[in-house]
């Protein structure tokens, strides 16, 4: 009963075999069209939007809530019954947050941004080893009928012989042996080619691609052995993994910069000992117990003024009141909350992400070279076994003219065409095995094969934030978490007939005036009285509207205000000789520094207006965070000469030094 099953079973797949390749005569899977399905059914990029469309939501509520916080920390709030609250306090852990939550989920952002690259790589890869898996079944089926037909032929021939006493009954029977054999060995091709073809077409999403034939590429290169730097310096470059690692680093360093920033600017006096700790292994390892030592040296300086008590004297006896009495909710080391180690942590992080960075890239680099040498290998082992086939073809030839002459037996003649038969097959095996080898360097080196061959991947579009409103205008910055700058953009209706705007901060120009269809790109501002901006709207050079802007949130929509005039462009009457520098997080500047060989100068100080709030030689930088509080037009620099003023320059907006 088994045995009937079987059969039935094996039938119906033979069956199902030639239906489909009927209908594969008609339609032929290429390589090309298998790369490209299979990117547009990837699963991995579909699930990498959905994660995309979340953070979006997280980015938007992000915002929404800083711009909350923002509020309640600004204004005053009332309720029924004349229920007064008070513009709110937050400590440190509120305010890492604050200056880092967005830039955070904008950084996951531009991460998935670049999985969907990674994910259309890994759907190439797994459709790639799928069709050379079918495109051997397939060959090796093509060739065991070639095989059974001429075998047959031969059978025929060899029965008639026998007949007439003009060959051996052996004969007859070796071949009817090697034909059963080969019989045996089709239909376990013809299952296991069903199991390829269904395997492609589940990558391919399309059942009914089942039983399509593959179009004849297997994939060939050949690399120099001067390329494998180039080979790694591309992986380097395009890897997703080490991608990931080198963000983490990057942000790791930003946080680092930030939670120092936030510690210098409330505890500046303090923070001598640790920062100079911090400075002096910058490119070292650093003892974190030495430095445990000096933070918490630092910890209880900050505290020592509310150490002790006051002590007030009444005739025969003393009164003490502790000094903690007076300590302020945010006083202190409370100000950290229950974070005091977070600078500690911090640092222990940066290092961390540092280090598994380096070592991503050296296991890359390592990976790349070993699969680089297995590759040369398999493409020796090839040319190797080519030069071996036309030998054994060689002597096949004459083995067959021996033959004729009655030198050679058929059995053995036979036998060496059979043996010849099966170098083909290995031969033809060894080349599909190079190429899906290939394909899996191609996925290692993150796509260098297709950079070399020049094969396009479709292009997996980066999702920006849409707008909840498309018929109104609205305006959008966005900080740049790799570098010390924003990004503002605005989005028009075409109804208000404009074709240009221009940033300003307190009468002060930010950057150009540029189309409305681009981005503006410019160094972070430092608030001052106000952290209100004002944008102006022009079509050419007339002033059609204008629009004024929370800066510390991080879009909105524009209330725009008709207005009339033209632009008028302000012409200086004062030389540039410098340029200056601040770099800065969000609301807390980290340094400055200047760059002039206009002077002789070995010193130089930082004022707001006549007050001087840093100083530092020359090449070196000023750390100054409480320069936040100040527009830049109040800020100018005071060269010096052994101690001696030599000259005063003002700072401009777009990073350059003047002298009146």
């Amino acid at each position: 009963m088994r045995k009937k099953i079987c059969i039935l079973l094996l039938v119906i797949i033979l069956c199902s075999n030639f239906i489909c390749n009927a209908v594969a005569e008609n339609r032929i899977l290429t390589l090309e069209e298998v790369r490209t399905l299979a990117i547009e059914n990837s699963i991995g990029i579909q699930n990498t939007k959905i994660d995309l469309i979340k953070k979006q939501i997280e980015l938007r509520q992000a915002k929404e809530g800083i711009a909350d916080t923002v509020k309640k920390e600004s204004t005053i709030r009332f309720s029924l019954l004349f229920n007064i609250k008070f513009p709110e306090k937050h400590g440190m852990p509120k305010e890492i947050e604050l200056l880092t939550k967005v830039p955070e989920i904008e950084n996951d952002i531009d991460i998935l941004n670049e999985k969907k690259k990674s994910e259309a790589l890994k759907s190439q890869t797994a459709a790639e080893q799928a069709y050379y898996d079918v495109l051997l079944t397939q060959h090796k089926q093509q060739e065991i009928t070639k095989q059974l037909e001429q075998m047959q032929q031969s059978k025929s021939i060899i029965d008639e012989q026998v007949k007439l006493a003009k060959a051996k009954q052996s004969d007859l029977e070796y071949i009817q042996d090697s034909i059963t054999s080969l019989q045996k060995e089709k239909e376990k091709n013809i299952i296991l080619q069903y199991e390829k073809e269904l395997k492609l077409a589940e990558i391919l999403g399309k059942e009914n691609f089942l039983g399509y034939a593959v179009s004849e590429q297997i994939q060939q290169t050949n690399f120099d052995r001067q390329q494998l730097q180039q080979i790694i310096q591309y992986a380097l470059q395009h890897d997703f993994e080490l991608y990931q690692k080198r963000q983490a680093r990057i942000l790791a360093e930003k946080e680092t910069d930030v939670v120092i920033g936030i510690y210098k600017n409330v505890y500046s006096k303090y923070m001598t000992e640790v920062e100079s700790y911090i400075k002096s292994h910058k490119d070292t390892k650093m003892d974190y117990e030495q430095f445990i030592a000096r933070y918490q040296n630092t910890l209880d300086n900050i505290d020592s003024p509310w150490y002790g008590s006051y002590v007030i004297n009444i005739i025969f006896f003393k009164i003490y009141i502790p000094k903690e009495w007076f300590k302020r909710e945010y006083s202190g080391t409370r100000y950290m909350e229950d974070e005091k180690y977070q600078l500690f942590l911090t640092l222990v992080e940066r290092d961390k992400a540092i280090e598994q960075e380096k070592q991503a890239q050296k296991q890359l680099e390592q990976n790349i070279q070993t699969a680089y040498t297995t590759l040369k290998t398999m493409q020796s082992s090839i040319q190797q076994m080519e030069q071996n086939l036309i030998q054994n073809e060689i002597r096949y030839n004459k083995s067959l003219e021996d033959n004729k002459k009655g030198i050679v037996s058929f059995v053995e003649l036979e036998s060496a065409r059979q043996s010849l038969f099966q170098q083909q097959q290995s031969l033809y095996e060894a080349k599909i095995d190079y190429a899906k080898y290939l394909s899996t360097f191609n996925s290692e080196t993150a796509g260098y094969v297709n950079y070399f061959l020049g094969i396009a991947q479709n292009n997996q579009e980066e999702y920006e934030m849409g707008q909840s409103v498309v018929d109104t205008a609205t305006w959008h910055i966005k900080n740049n978490i790799t570098d010390y700058n924003f990004m503002f953009s605005v989005t028009i209706p075409e109804e208000y007939d404009v074709d240009s705007y221009q940033l300003y901060y307190e009468d002060i120009e930010i950057g150009e005036k540029i189309p409305i269809s681009e981005t503006l790109t410019h160094l972070s501002i430092a608030y001052g009285n106000t952290t209100m901006l004002t944008v102006n709207f022009y079509k050419g050079n007339q002033l059609k509207y204008t629009a004024e802007i929370q800066g510390v949130h991080y879009d909105g929509i524009l209330n725009m205000k008709p207005a009339s005039g033209t632009a008028q462009i302000q012409q200086k009457q004062s030389k540039q000789i410098g340029t200056w520098n601040i770099q800065q997080y969000d609301s807390i500047i980290y340094a400055f520094f200047i760059t002039t060989q206009q002077y002789q100068y070995d010193s130089y100080d930082l004022m707001v207006d006549n007050t001087v709030v840093g100083s530092a030689k020359k090449g070196d930088m000023i750390v100054a965070l409480h320069l936040y509080f100040q527009p830049i037009s109040h800020l100018k620099v005071r060269l010096k000469t052994e101690g001696r003023e030599l000259a005063i320059l003002y700072l401009e907006q777009n990073g350059t030094l003047w002298t009146e």
